[in-house]
């Protein structure tokens, strides 16, 4: 059963008053305001969601120099901003859904996740001389050669070299979580994506009524942060020795197996479907050499807004305190990892590969029709 709550907390009061007698005219009461929406059900991990809206600042002292009413009414502290106003909705951005989160979480928490996959090392061994031969007939495929040379050969290549010194170290720990993952299980948490988008407000009404008018404007800035939670738990007996352990540990971190995820890294080009695709994450989130099974996987999200406001507009005589309105908004989900499709934003190296493959491809065009 979904359960909602609210409640309105931190009031601001403020009035107006007729200028001729002191008299109240009207008076208003702005609060924060917040909401839950949670899973009522044995057991923790269930949906979870909540908003806090709240503002500081903005308030409006004066009286209108002009007009209808200018010399009647006199605001007093008065608390603009209507708490339905459109600045507390989020700025907008494309994310990926929350089970293409949950197979990126259990990669990074696999407990038979490798650090080195051995056998495709050596498989890519092979490509090592190519990466010395990288002159091309002009200058444009010489700079397009080396720069697939050093995303695909030498960086990943040294980078694996320098994962193999740390060797012991790395069979080490992954010996302590073994004994962990046995003992009591396992219990993770990974941030996994964090994203900021930018807009702006103008002109916008903070307040309207009793003959006064005032607008303000500011940036608007939404920050959003994406973790995960999860269990891991084994399926088979632990290890009778601790030699047996530690070949376990080392048959993990070296990736001494023959699986899909193998077979997957192969493959060409399979790096540029995990670009919009998270076949990869979810064929490592599948490895399964330690022998354990994930449960209670969660994906938290959490969104603040923040627009900083100040007054660009309205009556002379009335004035209004530059403030922030900000809404807090979390969220608890419990997807399972499966199989996604998403359009991503290209990072400058995935362009600098497009770009440099489109160069190697243009010029063997150009060649063959010569």
């Amino acid at each position: 059963m979904t359960r909602y709550r609210s409640r309105y907390v931190n009031g601001v009061f403020g009035q107006v008053k007729y200028v001729s007698n002191g008299a109240v005219f009207k008076t208003r009461t702005r609060y924060d305001f917040e909401e839950v929406w949670d899973e009522v059900a044995p057991g923790d991990n269930h949906f979870f969601t909540m908003n806090r809206h709240s503002v500081t600042g903005l308030l409006i002292n004066g009286q209108r120099t002009s007009g209808t009413g200018s010399n009647y009414y006199r605001y007093e502290n008065y608390p603009a901003i209507d708490p339905a106003a459109s600045y507390w909705n989020h700025n907008s951005f494309s994310t990926p859904n929350d089970n293409i989160y949950a197979a990126q979480l259990l990669k990074m928490t696999n407990p038979s996740r490798s650090v080195v996959d051995v056998p495709i090392f050596i498989a890519e061994l092979k490509d090592v001389p190519h990466l010395f031969k990288i002159v091309g007939d002009t200058a444009f495929k010489t700079v397009a050669r080396a720069d697939l040379a050093f995303w695909f050969g030498w960086k990943p290549l040294a980078s694996d070299m320098m994962k193999l010194l740390d060797f012991s170290d790395a069979v080490n720990q992954r010996r302590k979580e073994l004994e962990a993952l046995y003992q009591s299980g396992l219990s993770r948490t990974r941030n996994l994506d964090s994203f900021t988008a930018t807009s702006s407000i103008s002109a916008h009404i903070a307040n309207s009524t009793d003959f006064t008018v005032v607008t303000v404007g500011g940036p608007k800035v939404t920050n959003t942060r994406v973790w995960g939670h999860c269990k891991w738990k084994p399926t088979e007996l632990p290890p009778k020795t601790e030699q047996e352990m530690i070949a376990l540990a080392r048959r993990a971190v070296l990736g001494l197996t023959i699986d899909p995820v193998t077979a997957w890294e192969l493959i060409p080009f399979s790096w540029m479907i995990d670009w919009c695709s998270n076949v990869g994450d979810y064929l490592a989130a599948k490895r399964n050499i330690v022998g354990a099974v994930p449960y209670d996987i969660s994906i938290m999200r959490q969104s603040t807004t923040t627009t900083y406001l100040q007054r660009d507009g309205g009556y002379v005589g009335v004035n209004i305190t530059p403030g922030t309105v900000t809404k807090l908004s979390k969220s608890r989900a419990a997807p399972s990892a499966s199989l996604s499709a998403y359009l991503p934003y290209l990072s400058l190296r995935q362009l600098s590969i497009l770009g440099s493959l489109w160069v190697l491809r243009a010029d063997t065009r150009r060649t063959f029709r010569m």
